[in-house]
């Protein structure tokens, strides 16, 4: 039953969206998240207590930005749906667009290449968009508790122009196939993974688990790495930010995987610290499982 309302609520709001003005769909989610920020006091908190870890800050400043988290995941959600029922402007909303084509050029004349992101801005509009410009990837994402919202909203959004959904049990094979074909993949390392792909990392000065998947493909495929966000500016629009890697392998497999995925991390790092509002801290990165 409480799946069945989940959806029913989601499928409102999606056709609620599709006949009121776009600007009333980004004050009804953003009401919904403050209400979220209140109601959920263990997400509140595990925010707050990340923030003040990550970036050392008080509690009144990690209070702040931890309310502006929820806010600024509601955007992204309320832009996924508008982009579900073709009422986001990709032209309108994502700026210096020149860059992302060259980028993305460059990298198909090596065929096979590896997109890490992070769920910081809205990386659902930046997999849409790369798709939407000719450079289509195979992304892997944890599929959602939801069954009936899963498979009937968010596969096919996920999948609207032109990307490959894959989940994380069935991500390995995929990818090499993926690569074997000359494709691209879209990879978030940024959220806690545990088991045997996983390894003990750093992430703003505190260990955490990281999956080995990038560093498995770089070393086994030798393969071009990118990392790219899209970052909201003040006014909504979003500018591009891309880091390139140049990994200097030792022919360690252990240490070159530590580094690479300690690269990996760092980046990420570097630029969630340019607008920290903008990352999801109410996931529960730093999870105390194995690290010794």
């Amino acid at each position: 039953m409480r799946e069945k309302i989940e959806y029913f609520l989601v499928l409102f709001v999606i056709k609620l969206s599709k006949i009121m003005p776009s600007k009333f769909i980004y004050f009804l989610l953003e009401k919904i998240a403050i209400l979220l920020f209140y109601i959920l006091k263990s997400r509140r908190n595990l925010a707050i207590t990340n923030l003040k870890n990550g970036l050392n800050l008080s509690d009144q400043e990690a209070y702040k930005i931890a309310k502006q988290t929820f806010i600024s995941v509601s955007k992204t959600a309320c832009e996924s749906i508008l982009i579900f029922n073709d009422k986001f402007d990709f032209d309108k909303m994502i700026n210096d667009k020149d860059i992302i084509k060259q980028t993305f050029q460059n990298l198909s004349s090596n065929k096979s290449a590896l997109i890490i992101t992070a769920h910081f801005g809205n990386w659902e509009a930046l997999s849409h968009y790369v798709a939407k410009i000719g450079y289509p990837q195979l992304v892997i994402a944890r599929e959602g508790n939801n069954q009936l919202i899963e498979t009937k909203i968010t596969k096919p959004s996920r999948q609207k122009f032109g990307n490959i959904l894959a989940y994380k049990h069935e991500a390995m094979s995929k990818m090499v196939k993926q690569l074997k074909n000359g494709g691209l993949i879209g990879l978030l390392p940024d959220l806690f993974a545990g088991g045997a792909n996983s390894i003990v990392t750093n992430f703003f000065g505190n260990r955490c688990r990281t999956t080995k998947s990038v560093a498995s493909l770089v070393l086994k495929y030798q393969i071009p790495v990118i990392a790219i966000f899209f970052k909201r500016t003040q006014n909504g629009t979003y500018d591009p930010v891309i880091r390139k890697f140049d990994f200097e392998l030792t022919g360690d497999k252990d240490l070159d995987t530590q580094n690479i995925v300690q690269a990996c991390n760092d980046t990420i790092e570097s630029v969630i610290r340019e607008s920290p509002d903008q990352w999801f801290w109410m996931h529960n990165r730093w999870k105390n499982e194995d690290l010794d």
